[in-house]
């Protein structure tokens, strides 16, 4: 990842189709529209890193770091649309 001249965080003005933010919040249950927003974007960066390690020969895999295969930060975010898996339930017949 490129270093920014600016701080991680900023606020700034966007345009957002409203009906694509609605669809946002509600696939990945977000709380607010920056936190759709910015869950949004890191799964458009997650999906780079894994392009990136496809095309990526297997020979070379072991050179790349943890870091530009898996987002260790936003995993639990990106799991939101799962649906929640039930462990050791029976089944009802």
């Amino acid at each position: 990842m490129a270093l920014l001249p600016y701080r991680a965080f900023m606020k700034m003005t966007m345009h957002i189709d409203g009906e694509l933010l609605a669809d946002a919040i509600k696939a990945t249950g977000a709380t607010t529209k920056t936190e759709a927003v910015d869950i949004a974007l890191r799964e458009v960066s997650r999906r780079v890193r894994l392009k990136k390690l496809m095309s990526t020969p297997i020979k070379e895999i072991d050179k790349l770091s943890p870091a530009e295969i898996f987002d260790f930060k936003s995993y639990d975010r990106l799991r939101a649309a799962e649906a929640p898996a039930h462990y050791g339930s029976r089944r009802r017949r």
